[in-house]
């Protein structure tokens, strides 16, 4: 577990972290945490180093680990991206690994390990080791609310719930910076709260357009507005992401709905069905809005939809020449056609 900022503050540190995941954004915060807290700034310039694995050679980095820390009690190391140090480097940090110094703090930051390799192995067995797996998607909006308020800024829940759907695919460092741009337009009257007018500012779109209305509008068959709604999302790179998986999970859940209503299912053991796959308590009204939403649909419309967005997932993944632009808006098209 990594140490709190007080803990740092306090001394309170082990010999070695080994901080690595697929996350490499979150390992890079992490790796930041220690080197603003873990030692006093007025001694940083002394007892403080940082090193690139890649740029690393022979024992200067243990060399450097091994020494006694200027007028203060600890020292503080770090690497990033230990993984691409030189193999001699590997076999150094074993030997350094039997008996760490007590006098300093090693911290080895890492993206993608293989597990497999003796110096990873022994890094999790002897070392204070945490991984930061890849976000999960229903994680995002926690996170982005948290992220807000560690800077004292309130991202209201349902325009997390929205920036989230648009930048599920997006690499969470992008996510942080959409998050930075969004702080700096809020208003100082506005109290530190987040609105959706800088959040369509921030994405570059037009406040209505949203992944959730683009799906609105395409259950509703309104193209010229659903076309007009993707246009302003394309136009903001950022909020092109996981637009087509929005619009696969919106089809998704619409196809067994839409076999529970045909099955003669009452709206509110619906939402105990779907509650109970995906872990939460829905409201009878939830289902209620998800009913209105496919009037006009049946099953094999729904099916056919289903089946055309397997097709346009294909195409964007390189299974066509044509271009994303192009390939959205036909399948926008057909979708609000069938």
């Amino acid at each position: 577990m990594i140490p709190t900022v007080e803990d740092m503050r306090q001394g309170k540190l082990r010999p070695v972290y080994f901080l690595f995941g697929d996350e490499e954004y979150l390992v890079d915060q992490a790796l930041r945490r220690f080197m603003d807290h873990a030692v006093d700034p007025a001694q940083a310039d002394f007892n403080r180093d940082l090193f690139y694995g890649e740029d690393l050679r022979g024992e200067e980095l243990f060399r450097l680990a091994a020494s006694y820390p200027m007028l203060a009690e600890r020292r503080l190391v770090v690497v990033r991206g230990i993984e691409r140090a030189p193999k001699r480097v590997h076999d150094d940090l074993l030997v350094y690994l039997e008996q760490p110094s007590e006098t300093t703090c090693l911290v080895l930051g890492a993206g993608k390990v293989d597990r497999r390799r003796k110096v990873f192995q022994a890094l999790k067995q002897r070392a204070c080791a945490m991984e930061f797996k890849r976000l999960a998607p229903a994680r995002l909006p926690g996170w982005m609310i948290d992220r807000c308020r560690e800077r004292d800024f309130e991202l209201p829940r349902e325009l997390a719930l929205q920036l989230a759907e648009q930048l599920a695919e997006a690499p969470l460092r992008m996510v942080a910076g959409e998050l930075d741009k969004l702080m700096l337009l809020v208003p100082p009257e506005r109290g530190g709260r987040i609105g959706a007018e800088e959040a369509a500012c921030a994405l570059g779109m037009e406040p209505e357009a949203t992944a959730f209305n683009l799906a609105d509008a395409v259950f509703a068959r309104e193209a010229g507005r659903a076309l007009s709604i993707l246009g302003s999302l394309l136009r903001a790179s950022s909020a092109s992401y996981g637009l087509l998986p929005a619009l696969q999970r919106g089809f998704a859940r619409s196809w067994y709905i839409a076999r529970l209503r045909d099955a003669g299912r009452r709206s509110s053991e619906m939402a105990r069905l779907l509650g109970n796959g995906g872990g939460r308590k829905l409201g009878d009204w939830q289902i209620k809005k998800d009913l209105e939403r496919i009037r006009g649909w049946d099953t094999g419309s729904i099916v056919r939809a289903c089946g055309r967005l397997l097709e346009a997932d294909l195409a964007l993944k390189g299974g066509s020449p044509l271009s994303e632009k192009q390939i959205l808006s036909s399948l926008v098209l057909e979708l609000c056609r069938i």
